[in-house]
């Protein structure tokens, strides 16, 4: 393959070529030097820009306040190129020289913040000359102080935001402004009364103008705002709240709260104490027009979860029902507030304690519904309204109190009402004593009754909260327990208490407070009785099972009528027995009737009580049918007894045992008894008269009013027997 011949002259270039490369290095030559004596003219213009930038904004804050602030830039950057403005160390302060006029003259705030940097970003040379709306990016703000030393919202006359704007600028629209890490305080004391550890604030097309200001649908010129705060403190006279963090939009109106603590101390004439624990607070449909406009604080519902509230107090539990309303402390703790709105409240998983020197009560797992609430004066004296709701639905877990302190508790395990059917609910309600018998009667010193109880449910229809709330007055349709028991213990050996009994009609006719029960239903309850007599050793017991029994208009109001109350059971589980016992509690004379029929029954199913007690035993006989018809007053009371039985025996006891002496005059006298004394039957013949013991006993007011039906009963029974009245009478009071 032969070798190519390189040529010996190269080729040249047209005439046509070099004129284009020409002109292509003239045009970048240009290009060059434009661009060099761009970025030196931007240089320039920003050189002199920010320094005139950043004593303009100083200038106009200065004169349009009249000299009450003071700013201060440290560092002011802009970038033409990229569309930004940079500032750092932005210090807003009162002027030092002004300060007398803001103690009294000018309504300004008496304001002072720190920003550490304030970026604009996406904003150029276009605001200089584009007289319309000028588009911002973003306006980024970080690490700020802020201190607001005074403020009175009535005396501030500051202009809207888009008047500080210059003339030839129409408005600003910013895509999103954002506030990051802001420490925030409240007055002039320390520790500051009101302070957010960190505030982050962040709001999207914010339109600054007179259309941004005049749109409805914004706020605040914004369409919508985000707020996270962390470490907020509140303290008002009486009250400290703190708030580990808390989060809020207006794009959803979902208010959350975590971890918020209530402490006050209220001395409206007593001394309380409350503590509240809120694990989390949840507020939807917060509307903030009408609470940044009106002081109108509106929200579709607020729900509290795990709340633990514990109040201690040295004042009577009747002084604490007199604590300030809650509309009145609402207006303390938020003082812009003129009313407050709910729709629905919710409260789950509560815990109450209260320390107070009589009762101490503690409810656990408290849930309450309300519907349709106001928070303000006019709907707490509404009398439609309930504790400022249309109604209430409340669920409570075991709670108890004490009763009588320190001797009794009272308890129970569940708890439900609904005060819009007028219905209340509770399960195994107890009283239970807190010592034993022996302790008991050394803390009473005197003779008086130990009670325990237990009802397995009770529920009210017609309940009237509404009254109970505003006058304590107690009243209900109807009123029905089920499956009670009540055990009560007597020791005669101690002697009587000086004052006379509270358990009579005069003292139930007579409390306190007025109730009106129209029907009151007890059913499957029972008795059980143990008694001690005067010289015993062992107690006596008497029973009453299958208690069956309705009390109707159980009452104290003037002009209710008469009370009357029905009962069926069983003595001793043999013997049916029917009583009915009428009343009128209002006049409060304790003049009441009571008449009644016990059944059949073996004498010696009553030597249980009997022997211990009376030291005599039933060694035969049996019951045909007892009635008895007796009318009290606070003097006196009489009727008539009459028992219809059949072979009588009885058998008096050694009161002393081992004594033979004794023993030997008890054997005597119980066969005196049985052959001079005591009938054996009534009638004693067929077709003899029935004998009717005319019972006539005098009343004890130290004595309860059981005591004397038990008395006139037994006197009764005596007299039938053939015991001479004065005889049965002495062995009555004996007993």
């Amino acid at each position: 393959m032969p070798t190519p011949v390189s040529s010996p002259n190269p080729p040249v270039p047209s005439p046509r070529r070099r004129r284009v490369w020409r002109w292509l290095a003239w045009l970048l030559g240009i290009g060059l030097v434009l661009g060099v004596a761009t970025v030196v003219g931007v240089r320039f213009v920003s050189q002199r820009l920010d320094p005139w930038l950043r004593q303009a904004l100083e200038k106009q804050v200065h004169e349009l306040y009249g000299g009450a602030y003071r700013l201060r830039i440290d560092h002011l950057q802009t970038n033409l190129v990229g569309r930004s403005c940079l500032l750092r160390g932005v210090h807003l302060a009162p002027d030092p020289a002004a300060r007398p006029l803001l103690a009294g003259q000018l309504p300004l705030p008496r304001l002072k913040v720190d920003m550490e940097t304030v970026e604009v970003r996406g904003i150029g040379l276009r605001v200089l000359f584009d007289p319309q709306v000028v588009p911002v990016g973003e306006v980024l703000i970080t690490s700020t102080k802020a201190h607001l030393a005074s403020w009175q919202p009535g005396q501030m006359q500051l202009p809207q935001l888009h008047e500080l704007l210059p003339p030839q600028l129409a408005g600003l629209r910013i895509g999103q402004v954002k506030l990051d890490d802001v420490q925030a305080t409240y007055g002039e004391t320390r520790p500051a009364p009101l302070a957010a550890r960190r505030l982050d604030l962040v709001a999207h097309d914010v339109l600054i103008s007179p259309a941004g200001a005049a749109d409805t649908q914004r706020l605040a010129y914004a369409a919508d705002w985000g707020l996270r705060a962390r470490g907020i403190t509140a303290q008002v006279p009486d009250h400290k709240v703190t708030l580990a963090a808390a989060r809020y939009s207006t794009t959803d109106g979902r208010f959350v709260a975590d971890s918020l603590s209530l402490a006050s101390e209220l001395r409206h004439g007593m001394a309380v104490k409350g503590t509240a624990q809120l694990r989390r607070l949840l507020v939807s449909g917060v509307q903030p027009r009408p609470w940044l406009e009106r002081g109108q604080l509106h929200a579709d519902s607020v729900r509290f979860q795990q709340a633990n509230l514990r109040i201690n107090s040295t004042s009577s539990y009747k002084d604490v029902t007199r604590l300030p309303t809650l509309h009145r402390e609402l207006r303390r703790l938020l003082p812009g507030l003129q009313s407050c709105r709910v729709r629905h409240l919710t409260l789950n998983q509560a815990h109450l304690q209260l320390r107070l020197p009589e009762l101490q009560p503690v409810v656990e797992n408290i849930s309450l519904r309300g519907s349709d609430l106001r928070l303000d004066s006019t709907a707490w004296q509404d009398p439609a309204r309930l504790l400022y709701a249309r109604s209430w639905q409340a669920s409570t877990g075991p709670a108890q109190a004490l009763v009588d302190a320190p001797f009794y508790r009272l308890r129970y395990q569940h708890l439900r009402l609904n005060t819009k059917g007028g219905r209340c609910r509770v399960e195994g309600l107890e009283l239970v004593p807190e010592l034993a018998p022996a302790a008991f009667a050394a803390r009473k010193r005197y003779f008086i009754p130990r009670l325990q109880a237990k009802v397995g449910e009770v529920e009210a229809r017609g309940v009237d909260f509404a009254g109970f709330l505003r006058t304590g007055a107690i009243a209900a349709r109807q009123v029905e327990a089920s499956h009670s028991r009540l055990a009560v213990y007597s020791d005669l050996r101690r002697p009587w208490a000086p004052g006379p009994s509270i358990l009579t009609p005069e003292t139930l006719g007579q409390l306190p407070f007025t109730y009106a029960l129209a029907q009151v239903k007890v059913r499957d309850a029972a008795l059980h009785y143990t008694q001690y007599s005067r010289t015993g050793t062992e107690p006596g017991v008497l029973t009453i099972s299958q208690l069956n029994g309705t009390i109707r208009n159980l009452s104290n109001q003037p002009g209710t009528g008469t009370t009357v109350f029905q009962a069926s059971g069983r003595l001793q589980d043999t013997c049916p027995i029917q009583a009915t016992l009428t009343t009128d509690l209002r006049r409060g004379r304790g003049a009441h009737q009571l008449k009644g029929t016990l059944g059949a029954i073996e004498f010696a199913a009553l030597n249980p009580y009997v022997e211990p007690t009376n030291k005599v035993r039933f060694e035969g006989g049996q019951t045909q049918r007892i009635t008895f018809d007796f009318h009290f007053d606070q003097e006196r009371g009489r009727g008539p007894v009459v028992a219809l039985y059949t072979g009588l025996k009885v058998k008096v006891l050694n009161p002393v045992e081992g004594d033979k002496k004794v023993g030997i005059l008890a054997l005597l006298t119980s066969r005196l008894a049985n052959t001079f004394v005591l009938r054996d039957s009534n009638p004693q013949r067929a077709n003899w008269d029935v004998r009717t013991a005319d019972v006539r006993v005098e009343r004890n007011r130290q004595r309860s009013v059981f005591w004397l039906w038990r008395q006139s009963l037994v006197n009764g029974l005596l007299i039938n027997f053939g015991v001479l009245p004065e005889v049965a009478g002495t062995l009555c009071e004996r007993e």
